[in-house]
């Protein structure tokens, strides 16, 4: 009895070590940190559509959307009303969050390519200096450099 608790003893610290491992993967922690901005962004977001947008559309349509309604009489006399107007401002603001986030991220994509060619010009031309530095061939060698193998050969 001793020799099987000890077992699931043991297991519980595999699970508890593997449970560590997976929280300190830095992908676990890059996720959360996304989570975070992801949900602060959406505040930025739904205000530039609650301030800016849906007040623009409604002096276009000449109404608020979250005031369309259909009420409907039951059978007993009461009255329920289908928000509809509500509906279409959910799926107005989802279309809205949905283009913004879109052109973030081709935005961001956009800078990031643009960080990798400007990187890899800087490379190769780090690369063209070096070598007309070092000199390795006379053909690539600096100007400066080969004037200065000529006087010392002429000495």
């Amino acid at each position: 009895m001793f020799k099987k608790w000890k077992e699931k003893r043991k297991d519980k610290k595999g699970l508890m070590k593997e449970f560590a491992e997976f929280i300190n993967r830095g992908s676990i922690i890059d996720m959360a940190v996304g989570v975070i901005v992801g949900a602060a962004f959406k505040d930025i977001v739904n205000r530039l559509v609650d301030s800016i947008v849906m007040p623009i559309l409604g002096l276009i349509i000449k109404t608020d959307l979250t005031e369309l309604k259909t009420p409907v009489e039951q059978a007993d006399g009461t009255v329920v009303e289908i928000l509809w107007g509500t509906f279409i401002q959910a799926c107005l603001d989802f279309l809205i969050i949905a283009a913004v986030i879109f052109a973030a991220i081709k935005i961001f994509s956009m800078i990031r390519k643009a960080l990798a060619k400007a990187k890899e010009v800087v490379e190769n031309a780090v690369d063209n200096v070096v070598d007309m530095v070092k000199g390795d061939d006379e053909e690539e060698k600096a100007p400066e450099v080969v004037a200065e193998e000529a006087q010392n050969e002429e000495k």
